[in-house]
C-alpha cells in the first residue's frame, strides 16, 4: 500500500553544544555520549509515560510518535477531528515542554527546536513530508536556546477556540457569589447551568495555553518549558478554589480540568544552578585565541545565547515574585576583544 501524509503536530528539537563538545572535549566523548544515552533515555521514559497518563486522566488516544538520530529528537502527533481536539494539542504542547524541562534540568542540555503543524508521513523506516521541513527550518530559525512555535500553530489552535469574553464578564460575579455560598438569582442560577462548563472549559484552554507559549517582543513565541499549570497560576487562588470545588462536585462535567502541580519553586531554584553554572563556563573569551575572528565570532554568538536564557530565568522569577532565584550579574566588556561579557556572583 502506497504511503499517505496527513497533518500532525510536529516538534523537532535539537541538542545544542554537542558537535562543539565532541570537536573540543574529545578526551571526553564518552562521558558526554553517556549524558546523551541517559537524556534519550528520559525522552523515551517522558513519552511512554505521557501515552499512558493520556489514556487514564485525559480519556483520548495518544498516538504520540518519536525518532531520534545523533543529537535530534522528532515528535508527532496525528491531527484528529475530534470533539475535543484542543486537548490533543495541549497534551501534545505540554509533552513537548516537559521533555524541554527534563533535559535542561536533569542533563544540562539547552535545547533548540521548532513546533509546527503540517502533512507528515512516518513508519519504523521513514520520515516524511512538508510538516518536517518547515519544522527543521524553524529549528533552524531559533537562534536561542528555545522551541520557536509557528504562527501556522497558534493560529491553528486560536480557532478552536471559541471568544466567551463577553459570557465570562457575565458569568464571573455569578461565580464569584456561588463561591462565597450567597443566594443566587433563578436567573442567575440558570445562566451557571447553561454556560458554566463552555465557559470555565475555554477559558481553562485559553489560560493554558498563554502560559506554554511566551512572547518576547519583536522575537517568535516559544514553549515555556517552566510552566506553572497549577489552578492558582491558571486562574488565582479564589476562583481556583470554585473550579476545585465543582470539579469535585461534578467530576463528569468538569473532567476536562487536570491540575499539574509541579513545584515551580524548586524547579526555578534548580535551574538557577543552571544558568550560573552555564554563564560562568561560556559566558567569556577565556581559553579562546582571542586574536582569531573566526573564534571570536563563535564564542559572541554563544554569548548571546545565554544572555537570552539569562533573561528567561530572571523574568520568570519576577512573574512568580520568587526572589531566591534571582542572582546578581553585571554586563562588562573583555578589553583584548572589545567584546561584551557577564559576571555572575552565586
Amino acid at each position: 500500500m502506497v504511503g499517505q501524509t496527513e497533518k500532525h503536530y510536529i516538534a523537532y528539537m535539537d541538542i545544542l553544544g554537542y558537535k562543539d563538545y565532541l570537536k573540543n572535549h574529545p578526551d571526553e566523548s564518552e562521558k558526554y555520549l553517556a549524558t546523551i544515552l541517559n537524556a534519550i533515555e528520559h525522552v523515551k521514559g517522558s513519552v511512554s509515560s505521557f501515552q499512558n497518563v493520556v489514556t487514564d486522566m485525559f480519556k483520548i488516544e495518544s498516538g504520540i510518535k518519536i525518532k531520534i538520530f545523533s543529537d535530534n529528537i522528532l515528535l508527532c502527533l496525528p491531527v484528529k477531528q475530534s470533539r475535543d481536539e484542543i486537548r490533543r494539542a495541549i497534551v501534545f504542547l505540554l509533552l513537548v515542554a516537559s521533555i524541554q524541562r527534563g533535559l535542561v534540568l536533569q542533563h544540562g542540555l539547552l535545547i533548540r527546536g521548532g513546533v509546527t503543524i503540517g502533512e507528515l508521513f512516518i513508519n519504523e523506516d521513514i520520515v516524511f513530508g512538508n510538516g518536517l521541513i518547515d519544522a527543521v527550518s524553524l529549528e533552524a530559525q531559533a537562534e536561542y536556546p528555545c522551541i520557536i512555535v509557528s504562527k501556522k500553530t497558534q493560529e491553528f489552535l486560536s480557532e478552536m477556540l471559541d471568544d466567551i469574553t463577553e459570557q465570562y464578564k457575565k458569568a464571573r460575579p455569578i461565580m464569584q457569589k456561588d463561591f462565597k455560598k450567597e443566594p443566587l438569582t433563578d436567573e442567575e442560577r440558570k445562566y451557571l447551568n447553561e454556560n458554566l462548563e463552555k465557559i470555565v472549559k475555554i477559558f481553562y484552554y485559553k489560560r493554558t495555553l498563554q502560559i506554554l507559549t511566551r512572547y518576547y517582543k519583536n522575537e517568535s513565541a516559544f514553549i515555556n518549558y517552566l510552566f506553572d499549570l497549577s489552578l492558582d497560576s491558571l486562574f488565582g487562588y479564589e476562583f481556583a478554589e470554585y473550579l476545585r470545588m465543582l470539579a469535585a462536585k461534578k467530576p463528569k462535567q468538569f473532567s476536562h480540568i487536570i491540575e499539574v502541580r509541579d513545584n515551580i519553586y524548586n524547579i526555578l531554584l534548580a535551574h538557577k544552578d543552571i544558568v550560573l553554572n552555564k554563564v560562568k563556563e561560556n559566558c567569556n573569551y577565556n581559553n579562546i585565541d582571542k586574536t582569531n575572528s573566526i573564534d571570536v565570532s563563535h564564542r559572541e554568538k554563544i554569548i548571546r545565547k545565554y544572555i537570552w536564557l539569562l533573561r528567561y530565568h530572571i523574568n520568570m522569577c519576577e512573574e512568580m515574585k520568587f526572589k531566591q532565584g534571582f542572582f546578581a550579574y553585571q554586563f562588562g566588556c573583555d578589553p583584548n576583544c572589545m567584546r561584551i561579557i557577564i559576571k555572575v556572583d552565586d
